[in-house]
Parts: structure tokens; C-alpha cells; sequence
């Protein structure tokens, strides 16, 4: 058996605290919340490198040391070390004029010469690149390997670089590509081009699943994903299910009423339709009626739709602008859409893309070409249109999408061409809560497990007249060992704020409550245990090998150990209470499960992996006091 790296492990338990600092006061309505970045803005997509958004301009500058492109959202940008981007107000050059040959390596191609002195290599591109070195009486495929392109179909500029005839770079639907070589081998230009296309988020990350997003390619809607531990870029999936699901709804909703539908959500027994004219219903009974269309004077389509899981006759509908200075723009319904008010009120202009809300604090967050906006107001009554405030700290431009996590903890955005970033939603800073410290899930505390109060800087945290040991504090979340000597069904605690103020709180108490540890992107917190190396898509455990879990929850421990004090690193105490694990609902054996050494509050179930497994990913379950941690995603190799 190997030693844990406990070095190892107190890193990973730090990366799955969702704590973090930030300048803003305790109940300050408006804060700016610390965003981390989900994923990057390239693309993995089985090309030669990692790809990118489309790029519609390619061109050099006159001495051929910078690179210039040109998004087809309309952004250009600049390198020169052909690694690094930045934003440039470079104007896009006119095309170079089309150079007439009497043959072309297919028909549609546009012949590039290059200017270098004393060159006489000429360059098409077309569904490929080509290069000629008799003036265009042939032609080689410099990017088509067995009938798939090197670097993506859909090529839409070249360019030759002016002093080097060998060096050539062209744009398409996949992004930059760049060769040194005459087109013989090439490199993408795509790791840190802010141009990632995303127009929706379709699933966050819970329990281990990956962040997927809907990206658009060129006028084609594609499903990616990111998962902890890709390095390369988020993945397109080989099934397009959100957006083909999205397809399938728009298109059986739009013969059902007989228009246009652009935009439809289904959510319980409601839906809610808005059409390319503005029209926007709403029906209750899953489709067998609906209510009358509204429509706005000054609308154009219906963007977005976004219904309530609590309460499914709430929703909103956003609108693109007819007009300059469009006054309605996101609109409400609070009974199933028979009933609709404006609140677009200072919402800058432009158009809104989506809407989150959350239905306890009243808050509403809304994704605009401008950035991020919020607003409070009573969801359940129409009233006066609220104020809107923006939400600082993310990249400048345009968001594409904005979510709340079920639990209406986390607040994740979707940028136009910065890709997906997340951070706790400024109005848990206005109702904080009190969750489990491993997974920011409802599920009930266990003596000894961790919590986490969310939205506050706790000072003092107390059960009856046993402290409950704090373990880390910031003005966003507060984390602390439950003490093991409490019992029964419910757990009364009082917490402190720095701030001074106090408050009651009761939570639901079990023997036993196991929950897996989840880093803030999804992914879980599990080891190899012969490796030493945390396990994700990038880094699978091998069928035969031991992994070690790290979870909470589990409950009291022999020899009994005192709350607050870190677990020795020999003979940790072991769980009282019978551990269980299975994997893909089958039983896998659990070789032993004791409190982490040199942490408070975490525990290590080690499993042993059944011999044969299938490449891919897996489901693993903890079982512990009859009840089950959340379902969570490992990736497994089979040999």
C-alpha cells in the first residue's frame, strides 16, 4: 500500500473550497464578485491542434512581423510572437485581387502569389490550400490527409507572408492556422484567441458532469464540453444533443402554432413559445392550450425564454431591439403567460441574450451585448420596472448566456468570445446559506462533516455550547467542522458574523451523510492511489488500480478524535459506520475509509478498482448509514 500524499491531497482539498475574498461588504446589495475561468477559449475538434472560433480575414503586416485576423463577430487581433493575442483597431485590408491561371486545383479556388523576393511558389485556397511551383500547371493539397482536412473544412482567407514565402497562415471556420513550411506540417494559432463562439450554456457542472455549452460554428449550432482536467480545449461532441434537442422543440412548437418560433422552454408542465415577430405564449398543460400571444410594439424576435423550476408559471422572455432605442426588451409573466410586464427599464441598449432569477431573494440576472446586469423585485407581483446595476469584474463584451446552479449558489456566464466563467451570485451576499462543505448541496451534515455558510464572513460558529471549529473565512463563504459529539436529527447552530451580526440556524443532522469532495469545475476530488495523481478526463485510473475518494460526511470515527485537530498521518482514526461504494450500481470492494491525514473534517475511502472496466466515463456512488452520496463521474482506462 502506498503512502497518501498528504502535500498532495491539502492542495486538493484547497481547490475545492469555492471560498473566496473580495472587497465588498457583508449585505452590500451589489458586490463584484471573484470570477474563475471554466475551460478556455479553444476548441478540441481531432484537428493537428487545438481549434478555435471562425476567423473570416487573415494578413500580414507589410514586414511581415505581425499577424493580424479578423473574428467573423467582427474583432480583430494582433501577434507578434504568433502565440499571444491582443486586441487591435487594425483596419481590415482590401482583398488581393484574384490571380488568373488556366488551371485551378478546383473550381472556386483563389490563387495567392507570394511576395518575397525571388519567389516562385504560388498558393490556392479553396476546400484545401494548395501550392504550385510551375505557375499553376499543378497543384499539391497541402492540408487533406485521406479526405479529411488537417485543419477543418470551411477555409475563408490565406495570407502569404511578405518576406518569408514559406510561412503562410489561413483563417476559417476552425480558426488560424499557420504552416513554415510551404504547407508541409501546421500549427494552430487558436490557445489564447479570445474567440470562443458560445451562444448558450446547456448543462453546469454537479455531482462530477462536465460544463457544456452550445457553440456556433460558422451558422451551425455545435454541442462542446469541458471536463476537469482537459488542457486542450472544450470538446465538441460527437452527438449534438442540447442543440438538436433545442431544434426538435422549435420545430414540433412551431407547427403546433402555426408561426415562426425562435426561441421555446419547457419546464414541468408549462412551455413558453416566442416567435420571429415578437409574439410570446405561454400554456400550463404541456401544450394542449395556450394563452393569447403578447407582442410588443417595438420588438423584433423572441431571443431567449427562461421559466422557473420552482415555480414554472414565472418566466421571462427577451426580445431583440426593432429600434434603436427599444424600451421592451425583457419582459415577465407570473401566471403562466396570460399576463406579461416590462422590465427592461435602464437595462443598457442593445440586445438581452438570457435571464437567471432566483426566486427567494428576488434576484434577477440578465446577459446583454453590454455585460452583466442585476436587479431585485418581488418575482410573484407585478410592480413598478426594478433598477438595474451591472456586475463587475468579467472581460468586456457581450454576454452570450447567464445560469444559476440549482442551488442558486453560483452564477455562471457564458461570454461571446471569452469564453465560460463563474462566481458566487452577489445575492447569496444579501441571504447567505448554510450548505454541505463538499458539495454546496442540501443534503444533511454528519458529526464531523464539514459545512459551508455561504455569503458571509463567519466569526464565531456554535452547537448548544460546543464551538464549532472554523476552518476558513472570506466575505463570500465560511467553512466549519461539525463538532463530533453532536446527535439526534437536526443541528441548531449559532453563527457571528464579523460584521456583528448574529443569527439561528437550524440544518437536518445524520449519523452518517457521504458526500464527494467537487472541485468548482465539476469535477470530483478522487486520487490514484498507486500514481499519486488526481483523477480526471486527462488522467484516468486504470482498471486494477486503487483510488482514494475524498469525501465528508461520514460520520464519528474509533479511536474517537477531537473537532478542530488535524488526523495524524499513521493509523488515522477509521469510520465507525459501514462504508459501501459501488460503480456503475455495481459493488466495488472499499479497502478501508478513515479520517484524511493532516485535515479536519475529510475523510479517505480507498476502492479498489474491479480488473476489467471499460474505457470512459463511470458512475461512483458512496453508501454509508443508509444514505448515498450524489452520483459522480470518474474516468476509467482500461488498461
Amino acid at each position: 500500500m502506498c503512502r497518501l500524499d498528504t502535500a498532495r491531497l491539502r492542495k486538493a482539498a484547497a481547490l475545492c473550497i469555492l471560498a473566496a475574498s473580495t472587497s465588498a461588504l457583508y449585505a452590500q446589495v451589489i458586490v463584484t464578485p471573484d470570477w474563475r475561468r471554466i475551460g478556455n477559449t479553444a476548441i478540441e475538434a481531432n484537428l493537428v491542434s487545438p481549434a478555435g472560433g471562425p476567423v473570416s480575414r487573415v494578413w500580414y503586416s507589410p514586414d511581415g512581423q505581425k499577424l493580424f485576423v479578423r473574428s467573423t463577430s467582427g474583432r480583430t487581433f494582433e501577434t507578434m510572437d504568433f502565440e499571444k493575442w491582443s486586441a487591435a483597431s487594425e483596419t481590415v485590408p482590401v482583398a488581393e485581387p484574384v490571380v488568373q491561371t488556366q488551371l485551378l486545383p478546383e473550381r472556386g479556388a483563389k490563387v495567392r502569389l507570394s511576395r518575397a523576393p525571388g519567389s516562385t511558389t504560388w498558393y490556392a485556397l479553396g476546400k484545401s490550400v494548395y501550392s504550385s511551383n510551375d505557375e499553376g500547371r499543378s497543384w499539391r493539397d497541402l492540408t487533406r490527409h485521406k479526405n479529411v482536412s488537417l485543419i477543418g473544412e470551411g477555409l475563408a482567407d490565406m495570407a502569404v507572408s511578405p518576406t518569408n514565402s514559406e510561412e503562410i497562415a489561413v483563417a476559417g471556420r476552425f480558426g488560424i492556422w499557420r504552416s513554415l513550411d510551404s504547407g508541409l506540417t501546421w500549427s494552430g494559432l487558436n490557445d489564447t484567441l479570445a474567440n470562443l463562439p458560445v451562444r448558450r450554456l446547456a448543462q453546469l457542472p454537479s455531482t462530477g458532469s462536465a460544463v457544456s455549452i452550445i457553440l456556433e460554428m460558422a451558422g451551425v449550432q455545435v454541442d462542446a464540453e469541458w471536463r476537469g482536467g482537459q488542457a486542450s480545449g472544450w470538446k465538441l461532441k460527437d452527438e449534438p444533443s442540447y442543440s438538436l434537442r433545442d431544434a426538435q422543440l422549435k420545430a414540433s412548437t412551431s407547427n403546433m402554432l402555426e408561426s415562426d418560433i425562435t426561441a421555446v422552454v419547457r419546464m414541468g408542465s408549462a412551455i413558453y413559445a416566442g416567435a420571429s415577430d415578437g409574439r410570446v405564449w405561454g400554456s400550463t398543460d404541456e401544450g394542449s392550450s395556450w394563452s393569447l400571444p403578447f407582442s410588443a410594439a417595438d420588438t423584433g424576435s423572441v431571443v431567449s425564454l427562461t421559466a422557473l423550476a420552482e415555480e414554472p408559471r414565472i418566466a421571462f422572455a427577451t426580445l431583440a431591439s426593432s429600434a434603436e432605442s427599444s424600451t421592451t426588451r425583457l419582459i415577465r409573466t407570473i401566471n403562466g403567460g396570460l399576463t406579461w410586464d416590462n422590465l427592461t427599464s435602464n437595462l443598457p441598449e442593445g440586445t438581452v441574450r438570457g435571464v437567471t432569477a432566483d426566486l427567494t431573494s428576488g434576484a434577477i440576472y440578465a446577459a446583454t451585448s453590454s455585460g452583466l446586469f442585476v436587479t431585485y423585485t418581488d418575482l410573484r407581483a407585478y410592480g413598478p420596472p426594478p433598477q438595474w446595476s451591472p456586475v463587475d469584474g468579467l472581460p468586456k463584451g457581450a454576454v452570450a448566456d447567464v445560469q444559476l446552479d440549482a442551488a442558486a449558489n453560483q452564477v455562471y456566464v457564458a461570454m461571446e468570445a471569452d469564453g465560460v466563467f463563474a462566481a458566487l451570485a452577489p445575492h447569496r451576499f444579501r441571504i447567505p446559506k448554510l450548505l454541505n462543505g463538499a458539495d454546496y448541496s442540501s443534503r444533511p451534515a454528519a458529526p464531523g462533516s464539514l459545512l459551508s455558510y455561504v455569503g458571509g464572513n463567519v466569526s464565531d460558529a456554535r452547537v448548544g455550547n460546543i464551538k464549532a471549529p472554523i476552518l476558513s473565512a472570506s466575505n463570500s463563504d465560511t467553512q466549519f467542522q461539525v463538532p463530533f459529539e453532536v446527535s439526534g436529527t437536526s443541528l441548531n447552530l449559532a453563527v457571528l458574523t464579523s460584521s456583528g451580526t448574529s443569527s439561528r440556524l437550524t440544518y437536518q443532522l445524520a449519523e452518517s451523510s457521504p458526500a464527494v469532495f467537487i472541485h468548482s469545475d465539476g469535477a470530483p476530488m478522487i486520487i490514484d492511489a498507486e500514481r499519486g495523481l488526481i483523477l480526471d478526463a486527462g488522467s484516468p485510473a486504470r482498471g486494477g488500480n486503487r483510488i482514494q475518494v475524498l469525501a465528508t460526511g461520514l460520520g464519528r470515527v474509533t479511536p474517537k478524535w477531537q473537532t478542530g485537530v488535524p488526523a495524524p498521518r499513521k493509523d488515522p482514526p477509521k469510520v465507525e459506520a459501514p462504508v459501501k461504494a459501488y460503480l456503475d450500481q455495481s459493488p466495488v470492494k472499499v479497502l478501508k475509509a478513515t479520517l484524511a491525514p493532516d485535515l479536519v473534517g475529510l475523510y479517505i475511502v480507498e476502492i479498489q478498482l474491479p480488473d476489467v472496466v471499460n474505457s470512459g466515463p463511470a458512475q461512483l456512488v458512496l453508501e454509508s448509514g443508509g444514505l448515498r452520496s450524489d452520483s459522480i463521474t470518474i474516468h476509467l482506462r482500461a488498461f
